[in-house]
Formats: C-alpha cells, sequence, structure tokens
C-alpha cells in the first residue's frame, strides 16, 4: 500500500524559512541522535541554525537501538579505561536528569551458571562502582544466592545456577528522545525539518562549501540555502554527503545490523531484565520488560538474511538462559538496529573505539559512529572541533543541564502500555496522531504508529490493526 503524507503546520512554516535570504551559521544534515544533539548544542549558543533529515527523525538507527544504554565495564585495563568509564557515568547523570519522563534507571541481573563466571562480573562491577565514586551514580553490585535470582527473574533457568550479579543500567524511548532533542532545539530557534534530503554542495574557488541544495520529499520542491559551515551527522548517508563534496572521498563507514524481537506481555514484566554472560564469539543477550511487552536481543544479521531466519536464531540463542519454551508464536513483532562505526584503518580524527569527528572539505565537520552513549558529549566535542578549525566562534556550552522538551497534552507510553495490554484506546491513538501532524512532525501514519508511539515495533498485528484509521490523519 502506497503511504500517504500531508504536512503540519510546523513544517510548513519551516519550509518557508528556506526561501529566506538567509545565511546559516550552521546547516546540519542528519537528524538522528547525533544529529539533534548538535542543533540543540548549535542553537544554544546562538547559532542560527538549520538541520534537514532525509526521511522521518529517528527513522534510521537512532529509533531501532536497543534502548538501553549499559554503564559497566567487563573489566578496567588501565587509566584511560577508567577516564572514559566516568565520562560515561558523567553523561547517564546529565541525562537522567534532563530527560527523566523518557529515560529511567533498570536494574539488570546476570545469571550465572559458572562460580569463575559469578566471581568475573561482580568484581568486573564492583572495580566499575570504585571508577563511579563522587556521585557518578552507578552503584554497588549486589551478589545474589540463586534462589534470589529465580525470585526475581522467574523465567530463567533455575538448573545449575549458581548465582547471579544485579547492577544498574539505563533504558530510554530512543524515538521519543530523538523528537524531544529536535523539539527542543525548535523552541530555542533552530529550524529542523524532516524529510527534506541534501542533494548537491556547492564550494567556492578555495573549496569552501557555500551553499546546499535540499529537496522537499513530499511535494518536490527544490531549495538553496547558504550556510558558513556544515555538520555530516547522516550515519549510513554519512559518505554520500561527503562523496557531494568530494566524488573521491574516502569511504569511511562501516554498517552492522543486529536483530531484536518482542515477546508478549508475560515474559519479563517484572521491573528487572536479565544480561547473559558473555560466551566466547558470542554477543551477549538481554530481555527487558519494555511497555508491558518484553525486548529480546541482539544477535548480527548475516549478509542476505532475512528478518525471519535471524529471529529463529535469536530464539536459538536465548532459549538455554530460559525456563520456558520459546518459538516464533511467542514474537510479536522484530526490528533491525543498525550499528555505523568508522573504519578501522580510518585513523584521523578518531574520539574513541567507535566514533569519529573529522573536520574536512575546509568547512565540513563529520561525525560518524557512537549512538546514543554519550550523544550529548559527541555533540559537544563536534562542535569543539568546529571551534578550533575556526568555523563558528567560541562560545559555551550548555546542554549539561538543559531540560528535553516533554509532551504536557498526551502520554504515549501510556497509550503504548493500553495497546499492549488489548485495550480500546483507538480515538485516543486518532486524537494523538492529529496532534503529532501538527506538532511533532509526523507526516504520515508511518511516522506515528512506530516514532512518536512504539507500538510499531511492539506488536504487528496491532500495529496493521491500528493504521487504517491513523492513514485517515493523513489523507
Amino acid at each position: 500500500m502506497e503511504k500517504v503524507f500531508k504536512s503540519g503546520l510546523i513544517r510548513n512554516r519551516n519550509l518557508e524559512q528556506l526561501n529566506q535570504e538567509t545565511v546559516w551559521d550552521v546547516v546540519i544534515i542528519g537528524g538522528g541522535s547525533t544529529g539533534s544533539a548538535i542543533a540543540l548544542d548549535s542553537v544554544s549558543r546562538g547559532f542560527k541554525t538549520l538541520l534537514v533529515n532525509s526521511g522521518d527523525f529517528a527513522s534510521g538507527s537512532s529509533g531501532s537501538s536497543t534502548k538501553l544504554i549499559m554503564t559497566g565495564p567487563s573489566c578496567l585495563k588501565g587509566i584511560k579505561e577508567w577516564k572514559q568509564l566516568r565520562e560515561d557515568l558523567e553523561e547517564r547523570r546529565y541525562l537522567l536528569a534532563n530527560a527523566p519522563h523518557l529515560v529511567k534507571e533498570r536494574s539488570f541481573i546476570i545469571p550465572c551458571y559458572k562460580g569463575s563466571t559469578l566471581a568475573f562480573y561482580y568484581f568486573s562491577l564492583l572495580a566499575g562502582a570504585a571508577a563511579g565514586y563522587g556521585g557518578y551514580g552507578m552503584g554497588r553490585p549486589l551478589y545474589l544466592r540463586p534462589e534470589e535470582v529465580i525470585r526475581k527473574l522467574p523465567d530463567v533457568k533455575a538448573k545449575e545456577l549458581v548465582g547471579g550479579v544485579q547492577f544498574k543500567a539505563v533504558q530510554f524511548d530512543d524515538a521519543r528522545l530523538n523528537i524531544a532533542l529536535i523539539k527542543t532545539a525548535e523552541k530555542q530557534g533552530a529550524v529542523c525539518l524532516n524529510y527534506v534530503s541534501a542533494k548537491e554542495l556547492e564550494r567556492d574557488a578555495n573549496g569552501r562549501i557555500q551553499s546546499v541544495s535540499l529537496e522537499d520529499q513530499l511535494t518536490g520542491q527544490s531549495f538553496r540555502v547558504k550556510c558558513k559551515m556544515i555538520f555530516n551527522a547522516a550515519g549510513e548517508g554519512a559518505d554520500a554527503v561527503r562523496q557531494m563534496a568530494y566524488a573521491e572521498a574516502t569511504p569511511l563507514t562501516e554498517v552492522k545490523k543486529f536483530t531484536c524481537m518482542v515477546m508478549e506481555a508475560r515474559h519479563f514484566e517484572g521491573e528487572y531484565g536479565m544480561l547473559t554472560p558473555k560466551a566466547k564469539g558470542e554477543q551477549r543477550l538481554f530481555c527487558t520488560p519494555w511497555n508491558r511487552m518484553a525486548e529480546v536481543g541482539v544477535v548480527e544479521e548475516k549478509e542476505g538474511e532475512d528478518s525471519g531466519t535471524a529471529v529463529t536464531r535469536l530464539i536459538e540463542k536465548i532459549k538455554p538462559f530460559l525456563e520456558f519454551s520459546i518459538d516464533s508464536n511467542n514474537v510479536t513483532a522484530s526490528f533491525s538496529h543498525t550499528i555505523v562505526t568508522p573504519k578501522k584503518n580510518f585513523g584521523r580524527g578518531h574520539e574513541g573505539s567507535n566514533s569519529l569527528i573529522l573536520t574536512e572539505f575546509e568547512n565540513m565537520v563529520t561525525v560518524v559512529g557512537g549512538g546514543w552513549k554519550n550523544y550529548r558529549q559527541r555533540a559537544e566535542k563536534a562542535m569543539t572541533a568546529a571551534i578550533d578549525a575556526g568555523l563558528v566562534y567560541k562560545k559555551p556550552c550548555s546542554t549539561m543541564f538543559m531540560s528535553i522538551a516533554r509532551n504536557h497534552h498526551f502520554d504515549p507510553e501510556a497509550l503504548d502500555k493500553g495497546l499492549a495490554d488489548g485495550k480500546d484506546v483507538t480515538a485516543q491513538v486518532v486524537e494523538y496522531a492529529q496532534y503529532c501532524l501538527e506538532h511533532e512532525f509526523a507526516s504520515c501514519a508511518e511516522d506515528v504508529l512506530f516514532r512518536r508511539l512504539r507500538i510499531g515495533q511492539m506488536s504487528a498485528a496491532v500495529t496493521e490493526k491500528l493504521r487504517p484509521e491513523v492513514e485517515k490523519v493523513f489523507a
């Protein structure tokens, strides 16, 4: 079925600003976690800021993450890891304080079936807690006897269980956090547009990018905007943007895809999540409560593999840790979790093992990798790179203590939970969809069902039942 699109009040107003003779201090290409954070940092420093995203906000990897930030090392090898952990914990503290409506702490338990595994995780997390002294909030891990593990995780496999380790992680709503960052930046004066693609970068005789050609994906209308600098935060499309500036630019990104699945509500519906011990050559798996459902992940997708096959492999990998029988009939939905990282042999500009900030083509700053972990700090570092290159004036960053916008008219999490519980809240969903069209940049039913609400990732059946009613809003 062909998607029906409609442009709302705020989006139309923002499009009109592209026709004005404005020289933007900062143009950001990409509206995921990194791009939205840069937009907020930039506009809060007083720069005239424009952000464009070729699809909906959070329609890429930023809206299909694991929704977890695990801040706890498997080991601390030296000063570098110790410093990084303290930075991670500091960013976690900012996130919990600035967006308590979208972010919360969740207790996880690692069930252990060998004494050596139990000792390893307990003392590793204890070392991490020591690194977080001074109010960083990681908390001391708890050693659990087998009966305590089973009481807190009734669905965990009990046979040969020797105990467990309990620790705190952060669970958050990735897509709604992304959109809340966009709304916060908008309130401060940034112009943010989804479904607007960058088509061409025009450079002057000195090689500086002086303008960007844009196209509205909903109407086909074209715009040309002048700029002083560009942030390339396009995620999987970062290399394509770089090649607009220089056709022979060396590709720098690598993309891996992982599968997460969602199970019906009767599994892991308590307050604790489970993280499996890491086996050699395998990813850790997790099961965690999520809006009356249970999210399970992750397994890396093989090249050419369809989602059903990946889900089957994930089921087989999680089975040995569960007391109950599980098959595809337990799965209500699945989604791909994409990770974009810089290539290992691309040495210049590295900020960490999985992220890169690179100043190139005279006045472009390219930011690759990192995901939601440390997204605010990564945006601050990107702005610092622009300042160091003389692309913008030096002004202080204020995002550490900046409250992130909340919706005072609707409670989308309550709607998601109602839908998961089988309640008839269709009328409220339609009302919310109308609000999203006018105030939250939604342009089609999928924007509402998959990102303003999360039922699209929670239950395929409920989503398809709701879709015709929501599409009427955009007809």
